[in-house]
């Protein structure tokens, strides 16, 4: 399964776990790119396993393959298969990834400082016990990158930084060099850079090329870099951009600031 990440940046990261024999309907779906489908499959069968299952396909489907409201509804929903699994079990690490990627696109929508905050807590505490998961480390890259990139003020608000995200970034690909979802993520993130960046970017996508595809979100991921290498092959800036916003999760949920937002513990 593919985790998702703070683009505010989204990872959809990591191998595909052992299935339970109820979740392999969902997983099959999931393979297909049927993630509606999977989704109420995972949610259906329960667990700490299929909350979480359904938490992460519930990012990649709002994030990637739905508009207006609709994804919003979709984000909040799969924020509370999240907290499902985590009270179920506390250790969940995809579902505790998850829920603190998910509180970090809520901030995108709402454009609230407590929010993003709140995610990049979730994902630096997780390090400290599980420094050895490089789908944490590109999450925490992802948020570096995709806050630098809001602008000063969100800097200044946020702490966010270009040198702390290519350091998570390396670290990420060093722990999971053949991780798809990780290195698309550091694709994004060199493609934001300057020309010696797009260098590594092409050379990144060329990578990623190489590397098999386990299902749909992979192939999908793929032609994202792919149309990334052309634009910046091309020399073309206003399409490069176009090109890095089309692989951006949720990236239209700014525009529905006026539903409500999701709460927000105080822990």
């Amino acid at each position: 399964m593919r985790v998702l990440i703070f683009t505010l940046c989204l990872l959809f990261l990591g191998p595909l776990p052992p299935a339970r024999a109820d979740l392999t309907v969902g997983w099959k779906a999931y393979n297909a790119g049927e993630y509606q489908k999977a989704r109420d499959l995972f949610e259906a069968a329960g667990g700490t396993e299929g909350y979480a299952a359904a938490c992460r396909t519930g990012l990649v489907l709002g994030g990637f393959f739905e508009n207006g409201e609709t994804q919003v509804h979709t984000l909040h929903r799969a924020l509370d298969d999240c907290k499902a699994a985590i009270e179920l079990d506390g250790d969940q690490l995809d579902a505790r990834i998850s829920y603190a990627v998910g509180l970090g696109f809520e901030g995108k929508r709402l454009k609230k400082v407590k929010y993003a905050k709140a995610s990049r807590r979730k994902l630096e505490d997780l390090i400290v016990v599980s420094g050895d998961y490089g789908i944490l480390h590109a999450a925490l890259g992802g948020w570096h990158t995709t806050v630098y990139e809001a602008g000063f003020f969100a800097r200044l608000a946020l702490g966010a930084k270009r040198d702390i995200a290519r350091q998570q970034f390396e670290k990420a690909v060093t722990l999971a060099p053949n991780d798809i979802g990780v290195r698309f993520e550091f694709i994004k993130y060199l493609a934001y850079g300057n020309g010696d960046e797009h260098k590594e970017a092409l050379a990144e996508i060329q990578k990623v090329a190489t590397l098999p595809a386990h299902d749909a979100f992979d192939q999908y991921m793929i032609g994202k870099t792919k149309a990334i290498g052309a634009m910046i092959e091309a020399k073309d800036e206003s399409g490069l951009q176009d090109a890095l916003e089309a692989a951006t999760p949720f990236a239209s949920i700014r525009d529905h600031k006026n539903l409500p937002a999701y709460p927000l513990e105080t822990d």
